[in-house]
């Protein structure tokens, strides 16, 4: 149990500083680790890291870049069926916080990465994150937030989404 409650903390937790003023840098990293079996017929293992970097341009709005990594592996027992993939994405992200925080705050976030995987495909995915930051010291805060994701596959210059 304490190793789920481990996992759930680096989720939702991302390095910071508390302070949305100008000039100041936003650092942090989301982290996921996921198991699924299925029957003992299936299983996915999942490792996803997304590190960042942004400076506040203004009070309250920041602005960086981000890079996406994920590692998925499946497997199926029934016909000893196995595949793994790796999937990155690269681009800039813009966040605006609704007030500034003292011990919390709503903000959105907007992403636009390119990306591609180890079967040649190559992705544009435009995201919008909505949520809400726990401020817990000068430097750190627990996040929350959704993400609606957009996903267009690029193949020899056409769109499929």
């Amino acid at each position: 149990m304490k190793k789920y409650l481990f996992v759930a903390s680096i989720l939702i937790t991302q390095v910071m500083q508390a302070q949305l003023e100008k000039g100041n840098w936003m650092l942090g990293s989301n982290i996921a680790v996921t198991k699924l079996e299925i029957r003992s017929t299936a299983t996915d293992i999942r490792l996803f890291i997304n590190p960042s970097a942004q400076v506040f341009i203004s009070d309250k709005v920041c602005v960086g870049a981000g890079l996406d990594l994920d590692f998925n592996f499946s497997k199926r027992s029934t016909d000893t069926f196995s595949t793994s993939s790796l999937s990155w994405g690269l681009g800039p992200q813009m966040r605006f916080y609704f007030a500034k925080p003292s011990k919390g705050g709503a903000f959105s976030q907007l992403k636009v990465f390119f990306g591609g995987n180890n079967l040649g495909t190559s992705t544009l995915n435009p995201e919008l994150n909505f949520g809400y930051d726990f401020v817990l010291n000068e430097f750190l805060a627990l996040e929350i937030f959704t993400d609606m994701v957009r996903s267009f596959h690029l193949e020899k210059g056409a769109n499929k989404p």
